[in-house]
């Protein structure tokens, strides 16, 4: 025997409000400015990640994987950290 389909209540207060309202409603100004300043913090320590992974190879002579090994565990270390 099949089972009926049970629908649940409809609520009163249902928003009426458009995708282009609930976009722009979530899409302010604040949520913007920081998804910018998250995106700069972000690209900072990746570019600090290369750069100092490039100066250890230039400065020490290493290798290219021994250097990108140290420079990995240790910002996973910082990041543990804090």
């Amino acid at each position: 025997m099949p089972t009926q389909h049970r629908s649940r209540p409809r609520t009163q207060d249902r928003s009426t409000a458009s995708t282009g309202e609930a976009l722009r409603s979530i899409f302010n100004r604040n949520f913007n400015v920081v998804a910018c300043i998250n995106l700069l913090v972000m690209t900072a320590y990746y570019l600090m990640f290369v750069t100092s992974t490039a100066y250890a190879r230039a400065t020490y002579g290493a290798s290219l994987s021994s250097v990108a090994y140290r420079a990995s565990w240790s910002s996973a270390a910082s990041s543990a950290v804090s």
